[in-house]
């Protein structure tokens, strides 16, 4: 009997250890696939969105790979001799009557249009990548599949060319045509570049510093980059099963379509998922007007919208100079704003009292290192239709602490000019508008961060600002 407990226990002993070994197996797996594909410390380290964004990232970077093999394959089936997704064909290769040269030329050509857009296009987007990250990625995907499209159908332009005379295409055989469509899919496939780089790296830092602890952006960009080569393979592999079944032009165009709306559908849902913390104008536009909102209602705490509630109402295009107010419950445009606008917006040129407007305005806006006005090219009226543009003048030493209140002072002042103000009674207004903000910015601050926003930086401010120097105002005012 001994024995026979004794023979027990050592295969129960023995099982354990097979089951120790292979959940060790498993967890040795899993680990391994963490480290290689996920930042380090996840998820304390990332925020809430990441990985919905990431799986949605995911899809698209494999849709995009499919479409782009297969729209590579439709075109290199036009050209046997040079395999390049850059479609020579369409620069003549194959045809008897053209040369290896003019190919070289065209692609030279094909090439300078990419560069010249990386330049335009940092030059034209650079402050704007970061305060309108989520607009600006799905940006960079539209023009992607802008040029992808551009290069499948180069191939088949040849029968038509570019003519001096409306509607500028003539039905003669030609490469003019197709020398266009190539060089206008590089310059999209650069556009793209700039506009993906810049936004992507917004949003990565946002996954990186929103998390329960601080992350490492490095880190975090180098393991979406592995996540995203393993993705584009498997989509390489796809199409590479895919491609024997294709054996028609309208098999493959009606492919490639499927793919392309998927594309840019799931990367709307990709940037519609992240929930950015900091603050451009289109969301400190929507948390104002919802605090001022409730505190018109007489409620007896202000609404203050987290940054959830704000992504899910925000624009993606469309409402970034728009400002806002709520009745109802719903959201009505009173008006729009510029901020780092030069001085002369606000100075009307039909007016004789240039020097008292601006007096007045120092007078009132002393203690600011913005002024602001209404935009005197654009007349107030009282038809409904006809809008107010708020002008934001920025002072000589502003910075990003002072641009989130002369924002919210515009919102103010829109508001006020919606109820009915006057032309004579703007500046007594703008006056009402800035002891009002005075009064209440320090509490909706408090409030702001208490939701979970990020104040300290901001982007309202986008795009090369204006600056006035104020010197010897408060000596003469004193006299």
């Amino acid at each position: 009997m001994a024995f026979a407990y004794c023979c027990i226990d050592q295969t129960i002993q023995d099982t354990n250890i097979q089951l120790r070994q292979s959940s060790s197996r498993t967890l040795d797996w899993r680990s391994f696939l963490r480290t290689v594909f996920l930042p380090a410390g996840f998820p304390a380290t990332v925020s809430p969105d990441y990985i919905p964004s990431q799986i949605y990232n995911g899809m698209q970077a494999f849709c995009s790979s499919l479409a782009t093999l297969i729209a590579s394959r439709a075109c290199m089936a036009y050209c046997p001799l040079f395999c390049r997704l850059i479609v020579l064909v369409g620069h003549g290769i194959g045809n008897a009557e053209a040369s290896a040269t003019h190919a070289v030329l065209l692609t030279v050509l094909q090439d300078a249009f990419s560069r010249l857009t990386t330049i335009l296009g940092a030059y034209y987007l650079g402050t704007l990548l970061y305060p309108e990250a989520k607009s600006y990625r799905l940006v960079a995907d539209i023009t992607n599949d802008i040029a992808i499209v551009l290069d499948l159908l180069s191939p088949q332009l040849s029968s038509f060319s570019l003519s001096t005379y409306p509607p500028f295409i003539s039905k003669t055989p030609g490469t003019s045509l197709r020398m266009a469509a190539l060089c206008m899919s590089g310059a999209f496939r650069a556009l793209c570049g700039v506009a993906a780089g810049g936004a992507k790296a917004a949003i990565t830092l946002h996954f990186a510093q929103d998390g329960a602890v601080p992350g490492d952006v490095g880190d975090l960009s180098a393991k979406d980059a592995s996540k995203e080569t393993v993705l584009a393979l498997a989509g390489m592999l796809c199409g590479s099963m895919l491609m024997p079944y294709l054996h028609t032009s309208k098999r493959t165009y009606t492919v490639v379509a499927i793919l392309l709306i998927l594309h840019v559908w799931i990367n709307y849902v990709a940037v519609r998922v992240v929930v950015m913390k900091t603050l451009n104008r289109q969301r400190a536009t929507i948390l104002w007007a919802a605090y001022s909102a409730s505190q018109a209602s007489g409620a007896k705490s202000p609404r203050v919208l987290t940054p959830a509630e704000v992504a899910s109402q925000e624009y993606l295009f469309g409402r970034n100079s728009s400002l806002l107010q709520y009745e109802s419950g719903q959201q009505r445009i009173i008006g729009s704003a510029t901020i780092g606008a030069p001085l002369a917006h606000i100075l009307s040129s039909s007016s004789d009292d240039h020097l008292g407007t601006i007096r007045r305005l120092l007078e009132i806006f002393a203690d600011k290192p913005f002024i602001i006005g209404l935009d005197t090219r654009r007349p107030l009226s009282t038809n409904s239709s006809s809008l107010p543009h708020i002008v934001v003048v920025l002072k000589d030493g502003h910075d990003q602490t002072c641009h989130l209140e002369a924002w919210i002072t515009a919102n103010v002042l829109a508001s006020r000019i919606s109820a009915g103000v006057t032309s004579d009674s703007v500046l007594a207004c703008i006056e009402d508008c800035k002891r009002h903000v005075d009064g209440v910015y320090k509490t909706y601050l408090a409030d702001i961060r208490r939701a979970g926003w990020d104040v300290d930086s901001t982007g309202i401010l986008t795009g090369a600002s204006r600056t006035i120097k104020i010197q010897g105002f408060d000596d003469r005012k004193n006299r």
